[in-house]
């Protein structure tokens, strides 16, 4: 997934009007110069996530944020992560 998101950074956003978002483009006025790097952003941080780093994936979610304020799905990984980070804490918290 990491590698794919890398690939998907360095590459020209265009729409590809064969695509199943085309009705997201068609709808919004979205600039794609900032819709590519925050969704390959996006991808990196579950990356992250999938792979324990949380410090990592946090920092990819708050920079998806940054680009793009209204990506639900970053706010929603920041969340998991609080909890997660949460519940580690209160588990560990009993073991003693």
């Amino acid at each position: 997934m990491r590698l794919y998101a890398r690939r998907q950074m360095e590459s020209e956003p265009k729409i590809d009007y064969f695509a199943t978002s085309l009705p997201n483009f068609l709808l919004f006025d979205h600039d794609l110069a900032v819709r590519n790097p925050a969704a390959s952003f996006l991808l990196m941080a579950f990356a992250e996530s999938g792979l324990g780093n949380a410090a990592s994936a946090r920092a990819l979610f708050e920079r998806v944020l940054e680009l793009d304020a209204s990506i639900f799905e970053a706010r929603h990984g920041l969340n998991r992560l609080d909890t997660a980070g949460t519940m580690k804490d209160a588990a560990d918290a009993r073991r003693v």
